[in-house]
């Protein structure tokens, strides 16, 4: 919105959100790459965030720039030339310390299973995840029955992970 050159239908070349298992705690993070330099949208943000009538204000904490949006309170970052961060202010600081200590945050390969998805996940589609269901969200899906493409139907309780891939082209 700040900057009328880029168009996130685009110019947004990967994005990647994460969640934790317990949504309620609100904690997310979006990492958007773009395929050109950001550099005129963070200006324009910069100067818009010095007015008072803006929607940003910003902060700066341990030599890193946050962009607070104040209605929402979503944090954002730069990451680089052509990548922001934006969510929770924990997970955006997270990424953001990672990012100035030099460090690819590989916090997947923590968790076995999920990794094991990770890499099951067909990586060629437009849309892809991977997912692990924890016990609590299972006990949760007790009473839910799902219908299955083979026309059969199987308690959500029994998927206890797996992986999506979704191609938008067709």
């Amino acid at each position: 919105e700040l900057d009328a050159s880029l168009d996130a239908e685009k110019d947004i070349d990967q994005m990647i959100i994460a969640f934790p298992s317990d949504i309620e705690k609100k904690e997310h993070v979006v990492i958007l790459e773009f395929k050109k330099s950001l550099a005129n949208a963070v200006a324009a943000l910069e100067a818009d965030s010095a007015k008072p009538e803006s929607a940003y204000s910003r902060v700066e904490a341990d030599k890193i720039v946050y962009y607070i949006h104040k209605r929402e309170n979503e944090w954002m970052t730069v990451i680089d030339d052509k990548r922001i961060a934006i969510g929770s202010e924990r997970e955006v600081k997270a990424i953001a310390a990672s990012n100035k200590a030099g460090k690819a945050a590989k916090p997947i390969k923590k968790n076995a299973a999920l990794y094991k998805q990770y890499q099951a996940a067909d990586k060629k589609n437009d849309v892809w995840g991977a997912y692990i269901l924890t016990a609590k969200h299972l006990k949760s899906l007790k009473d839910v029955v799902l219908d299955g493409e083979d026309g059969k139907s199987f308690r959500a309780d029994e998927i206890e992970s797996g992986t999506f891939s979704l191609n938008l082209a067709k």
